[in-house]
Formats: C-alpha cells, structure tokens, sequence
C-alpha cells in the first residue's frame, strides 16, 4: 500500500479569505500557512507620565 502526500502551498489570496480575528496574526512562509497570537498590550501597566 502506498501513500500519496501533497503539501499545500498557501497564497496571500488565501488567507484573505479566511475569517478575520484581531487575536490571530496569519503568516505565510515558504508557502506554508503559520497562525500565531498577536501581541496584546495590557495599557493598564504601562507609565504614561510625559513631560513635555
């Protein structure tokens, strides 16, 4: 028994077409699709004491 594998290789028109998600930041690379979290910035630590 043989097994046939075919790997997909993912466009830009691709992933406009998938859902979109402020939490989910999509990357192509080499042709192969990568969701990663976005990074989320918590305003509520930071200091924001400017001089000016």
């Amino acid at each position: 028994m043989s097994q046939t594998t075919s790997k997909v290789s993912w466009t830009i028109q691709d992933v406009e077409t998938l859902p979109d998600n402020e939490l989910i930041r999509y990357e192509i690379l080499d042709g192969e699709l990568f969701a990663v979290r976005s990074p989320t910035i918590n305003i509520s630590t930071w200091d924001v004491s400017f001089q000016c």
